[in-house]
Order: structure tokens, then C-alpha cells, then sequence
């Protein structure tokens, strides 16, 4: 089974829209990729957190999906300033490598493979606001 970074680098490797389409069609039921793709693209939804803490990975690591759970606590500014940030670090030391780099991109609003909301409104109706 593919990644999330897998599928976002297989995305970046090729500019047709059309392939990125065909990308997406394809992952239609993955609710995790559905889920980083609304958390990074939601002009409504905030982090508060410009800059990615340090960290290194810990060796045990959390699914993907749990760990967009954990981002809620920053969304909903139920933790700010220094805690927001450790908790983030944090985060991003429990969970797989390739998963930190989709975490990051959620957090810079990037997934650095082309996909905007309108392939992403085409694959998951009205998922991102207009």
C-alpha cells in the first residue's frame, strides 16, 4: 500500500492535471489523504505555527490519521505558544519519517505537488471551500 508522501511525490512527478486527476480518482477512498488534503488546503482551517520545530524520530510511531487528530489541539488554539510548538515537535518525532514530511507540508500549507482545490473538489465534492 502507497504512502501519503508516495502518493504527493507521484503527483509532483508528472505536471498534467489530467494525471493528477487520474491520481486521485484512484486514491477516491482514502479518507487519511482526504484528510491531509482538507487540513492543508482549507483556506478556513489555522495551525498558528509558522515554523517546524526540531525534532528526530523516536523509534515508535503513531498512524497518520491519529496524528491529524493530534494537529486539532493547535487548530482550536487549546494549546499556544511554546506548548503548541512542543506538541508539535513531539508529534512529529512519533510518527514515520515520510509521515513528518506530510505533516510539515500540511503546516506550511503546501503539499508541493501541484494539487489545489479544484482537482481536490473534483475527486471529494465540496471538500474545500471556494
Amino acid at each position: 500500500m502507497k504512502t501519503i508522501l508516495d502518493i504527493l511525490i507521484e503527483c509532483a512527478s508528472n505536471n498534467s492535471r489530467l494525471f493528477k486527476e487520474a491520481v486521485f480518482a484512484r486514491e477516491v477512498d482514502n479518507e487519511v489523504l482526504k484528510q491531509v488534503c482538507k487540513l492543508a488546503l482549507d483556506p478556513t482551517i489555522n495551525f498558528y505555527i509558522k515554523k517546524i520545530p526540531p525534532y528526530s524520530y523516536s523509534g515508535r510511531s503513531i498512524p497518520l490519521g491519529t496524528a491529524l487528530q493530534d494537529l486539532d489541539v493547535l487548530r482550536t488554539r487549546e494549546l499556544t505558544g511554546a506548548g503548541a510548538i512542543r506538541h508539535l515537535g513531539s508529534l512529529l518525532s512519533h510518527v514515520t519519517p515520510d509521515d513528518a514530511v506530510v505533516i510539515e507540508r500540511i503546516i506550511g500549507r503546501d503539499l508541493r505537488c501541484n494539487v489545489g482545490e479544484t482537482i481536490v473538489n473534483k475527486t471529494w465534492k465540496k471538500l474545500i471551500p471556494e
